[in-house]
C-alpha cells in the first residue's frame, strides 16, 4: 500500500500502557467493520450482528453494542474472543488501533489521537507498550487503508497549523524536565500569535489566578507535589489541543482550556490525589463545573429556545431558581451587552460557592444552548 501521511497528537514514547483485561475499550457505543477487510468474516461467522447495524452505506459499517461491554469481551479471561478464535486481523480495526484514534482527514494527513479511556501512563513501567509512530504505522499496513480522504471526514476546517503543532508536540515529548507548566502555554501562545512570551505570560497568570477565584482557591500554583501537574499536562499538550479544536476553540481561546485542566490537576493534587491523564480528562468532560470555566472569557448567547425562562427554571430546587432567573435575564440582553461568562457570573447574587457550584451542576442536561463568542 502506498504510505497515508499522518499526524499524531502525542510525542513518540510518552505514553505507556500495559492491557490489564479491564475492558474499559470493549464499553463504548459500538464498533466499526471494516467491509474490505474483517467485515465478511464477522457477519458470516456472526449474522445477528446484521440486527444492530447503525450506520452503513459504505467501506465502514457502524454498529451498536451493548451498554454493558461488547459481546465479544470475555468479563473472566478480559481478552477479546474475536482474536482468540479468528486471530487478530479478524478484529474491527478500531480494536486493532486502539489506543490510536482516527479523527479524520486535515489537508490531505489523516489525524490521530490517542483515547484516553485507556489508562495511559507517562511513567516507565516493566512490560509495557511504548506508544510511537511505528506502531501506528504497523497496525495501519495490516489495515490497508487506502484513501482517508474517502472513508474518513474532512477537517479542513479546523484552524490548525500542524507546523506549529509539531512545534509543540516535540516539547510536550520532554516533559520530564518541565517544572513551569504556565511557562509552556506562553511558549504555545507566542508561537501561533507571533507575539513574544514575555508579554503573554503576565496574562497567563492573571488568568490562572482569576479562574482559581472562581473557585475561591488561593496559591493553588505553591500546592505540593506541583511538578506532577507540570510535567503531566505538559505531556498530555498535544491531545488537550486537539480536543479544543475538534470542540470548536480556536488558538486564541487554547490557553485557558489548557488552564482549566491545569486547575483541575493542581484541585485534585490538593485534595492528594494521584493523577493520571484518564482521570483529568474524564473529570473536564463530565463536570459541568470546568467546562463553564473554560468558557469564562467568552461572551455567551442564548441560542432560540420554544421554552421560556420559567419552564426551565422548574427542572431546578426552588433555592437556585431565582438566580437561574436572573442568569437568563442576563444572557438574553447580552447581545447588546457582550459582557464574558465571568462578568455575568459575578453579579448574580449568590450567598456562597456552594451555591455557586450548584447552580451549574443543576442546570438540565437539555437547558439551552449557550453561543460563545
Amino acid at each position: 500500500m502506498s504510505e497515508i501521511p499522518f499526524f499524531l497528537f502525542a510525542a513518540d514514547g510518552v505514553f505507556n500502557f500495559r492491557c490489564a483485561g479491564c475492558g474499559l475499550c470493549c464499553k463504548g457505543n459500538g464498533f466499526q467493520l471494516d467491509l474490505e477487510r474483517e467485515g465478511p468474516l464477522l457477519l458470516q461467522r456472526y449474522p445477528e450482528l446484521a440486527l444492530f447495524i447503525a450506520k452503513g452505506g459504505g467501506r465502514f459499517e457502524q454498529y451498536y453494542t451493548p451498554t454493558t461491554g461488547c459481546w465479544f469481551f470475555d468479563q473472566g479471561s478480559g481478552l477479546c474472543q474475536i482474536e482468540t478464535r479468528h486471530g487478530k486481523d479478524a478484529k474491527p480495526l478500531v480494536c486493532n488501533l486502539f489506543p490510536f484514534f482516527l479523527l479524520g482527514s486535515f489537508q490531505g494527513t489523516l489525524l490521530v489521537t490517542l483515547n484516553m479511556i485507556c489508562p495511559l501512563s507517562i511513567e516507565r513501567r516493566d512490560e509495557v507498550y511504548t506508544i510511537d509512530e511505528q506502531a501506528f504505522i504497523d497496525e495501519m499496513r495490516r489495515a490497508d487503508i487506502r484513501s482517508v480522504a474517502e472513508e474518513y471526514g474532512s477537517l479542513d476546517h479546523l484552524p490548525i497549523d500542524l507546523g506549529r503543532e509539531a512545534e509543540i508536540r516535540d516539547e510536550s515529548g520532554r516533559f520530564a524536565s518541565a517544572d513551569d507548566y504556565l511557562s509552556f502555554v506562553a511558549r504555545q501562545q507566542a508561537l501561533y500569535s507571533g507575539e513574544s512570551v514575555e508579554s503573554v505570560r503576565p496574562r497567563l497568570d492573571e488568568m490562572l489566578n482569576r479562574f482559581g477565584s472562581f473557585f475561591e482557591l488561593r496559591a493553588l500554583t505553591s500546592v505540593e507535589r506541583k511538578q506532577e501537574a507540570d510535567q503531566l499536562l505538559t505531556a498530555m499538550t498535544p491531545i488537550l489541543r486537539q480536543n479544543a479544536f475538534t470542540e470548536g476553540f480556536g488558538p486564541d481561546e487554547i490557553p485557558r482550556v489548557l488552564l482549566t485542566y491545569y486547575l483541575l490537576a493542581l484541585v485534585n493534587l490538593r485534595l492528594g490525589a494521584r493523577i493520571e491523564p484518564k482521570q483529568i480528562i474524564s473529570q473536564a468532560v463530565t463536570s459541568r463545573v470546568f467546562q463553564v470555566v473554560a468558557r469564562l472569557d467568552s461572551v455567551p448567547q442564548l441560542a432560540f429556545s420554544q421554552r421560556t425562562p420559567t419552564e426551565w427554571s422548574d427542572a431546578l430546587p426552588e433555592a437556585t431558581r431565582a438566580i437561574f432567573l436572573a442568569l437568563e435575564r442576563a444572557l438574553l440582553k447580552n447581545g447588546k451587552r457582550r459582557r464574558t461568562l465571568q462578568e455575568i457570573l459575578d453579579e448574580l447574587p449568590f450567598d456562597s460557592l456552594r451555591q455557586k457550584l450548584k447552580l451549574l451542576n443543576d442546570l438540565p442536561p437539555n437547558y439551552r444552548e449557550l453561543r460563545f463568542e
